[in-house]
């Protein structure tokens, strides 16, 4: 039994569950948020675009057959990618390869749980893998296209008005035209 000379949150009645959370405050602020990171991209500050890959491969397992395209969304507002420079160049026989990981934060907060599930499904079909691909703009007339995969979950950041999560660069990359190699 509880002690009622304690006050817990419980018996408290201005503590309560938040009925409508589609029409907080914080759901408000996601379209300024949203604004204003979109001026980073428009004014040339972001210069990565990040997208979600699903390739399906012909023979129906990873790297049998010919990779097909079967979905390519991009991340927008072009979110904010954190500590590329933190990558690692590893020298290998047939040269050198990149390793690290990276996070992606400021995603939109206006996507739901569903969207971010459909950014970064877990599940996937026989024959299917999803990659992210983090594109660096095309200034020089080619896009290097640098492929990852998640490393832990999306977390929503409230406060931050933001979803974030972090990604482990992978070996293969597409070729910059968007073949694969």
């Amino acid at each position: 039994m509880a002690n009622p000379r304690i006050h817990t949150p419980e018996r408290d009645p201005g503590v309560h569950r938040n009925a409508a959370p589609a029409r907080s405050l914080v759901e408000e602020l996601g379209d300024v948020a949203d604004g204003m990171r979109q001026l980073f991209t428009d004014f040339g500050l972001r210069p990565y675009e990040v997208f979600a890959v699903v390739v399906r491969w012909s023979g129906g397992e990873r790297h049998r057959g010919t990779p097909h395209v079967i979905s390519e969304r991009p991340f927008l507002p072009t979110p904010k990618v954190e500590n590329i420079a933190t990558l690692n160049h590893e020298l290998r026989a047939a040269g050198q390869v990149r390793r690290g990981e990276v996070r992606l934060s400021e995603i939109s907060p206006r996507y739901t749980s569903d969207d971010i599930e459909r950014l970064f499904p877990r599940e996937l079909a026989a024959g299917e893998e999803l990659f992210i691909e983090v594109r660096v703009d095309a200034r020089d007339g080619q896009t290097r296209r640098d492929r990852y995969v998640v490393a832990g979950v999306p977390e929503r950041r409230a406060a931050r008005f933001d979803w974030t999560v972090d990604l482990r660069k992978q070996d293969e990359n597409r070729e910059r035209d968007g073949r694969a190699r």
